[in-house]
């Protein structure tokens, strides 16, 4: 009963069986593998949506995902494949091959893909486009492209992003943002220390943080950060209001 259970949660975090008027072709994709010996997830993803739930009674690592193009032929390109290498598992959704999926014109080709697991597995995501969403991870790495990223009640968080929005909220233990080209940045109730690397452009927004906060460089946008335990640092802000409400700590500016 627990496995049926992950897989219509990873069926309904996929959108699976929701209908979309652009859809000309559309085909379901599914994959899962049993837990024994596996001490990681990699999860590779193309064109489409990404939703992952850790679940802690989860006794093997479920996906399902929604494929549509434009045409069959784009259809019977997107694979949804789950497998083992050693004691890692690796979730690919697109291309066999990981090769890019190339459009031209009006034709539109992506795959929507929800994955459950148990949260206990260290996991690592390289997403290319459109929305992921990632909740209960207790160590998370993230490497993502384009799209909105949503991050919520995880352990410790890692995350490389070019474009888009990021929000996390909640976490345990440190959450690192190493690289962000553009978009807004709101990180929110931070066990550990928050450090954003370097940002290019878009607001970043901190608050209700146990730790530390760095921010290493800023190139335009307000930063807004509250209710932090430790110590605030900026070390170079190009243009936008700083705003500072309730540091413990050292505040440390340019």
């Amino acid at each position: 009963m627990r496995i049926i259970g992950l897989v219509a949660l990873a069926a309904a975090a996929a959108g699976v069986g929701v209908a979309r008027a652009d859809c000309a072709f559309s085909a379901q994709r599914a994959g899962s593998i049993d837990l024994a010996g596996v001490t990681r997830v990699v999860v590779n993803a193309g064109p489409g949506d990404l939703n992952i739930v850790a679940d802690a009674k989860a006794q093997r690592i479920v996906a399902k995902g929604k494929a549509c193009a434009s045409t069959q032929s784009l259809l019977d390109s997107l694979l949804l494949e789950v497998r083992r290498e050693g004691d890692t598992v690796h979730i690919d959704a697109g291309k066999r091959g990981g090769d890019p999926i190339v459009v031209i014109g009006n034709a539109y080709a992506s795959l929507d893909v929800g994955i459950a697991l148990p949260p206990r597995l260290p996991l690592e995501v390289r997403d290319s486009s459109g929305d992921t969403e990632i909740q209960g991870a207790e160590r998370l790495s993230l490497d993502d492209s384009s799209g909105d990223i949503r991050i919520r009640q995880v352990g410790t968080a890692e995350i490389k992003d070019s474009s888009g929005d990021i929000i996390v909220d909640g976490a345990t233990g440190d959450v690192t943002v190493t690289f962000d080209s553009s978009g807004d940045i709101s990180i929110d109730d931070v066990g550990g220390n928050v450090e954003v690397g370097s940002d290019g452009s878009g607001e970043i927004r901190i608050q209700r943080v146990q730790g530390n906060v760095l921010i290493g460089a800023d190139g335009s946008g307000g930063i807004f950060v509250k209710d932090v335990r430790g110590d605030f640092t900026l070390g170079n802000d190009g243009s936008g209001e700083v705003v500072k409400v309730n540091i413990a700590g050292k505040v440390s500016e340019p």
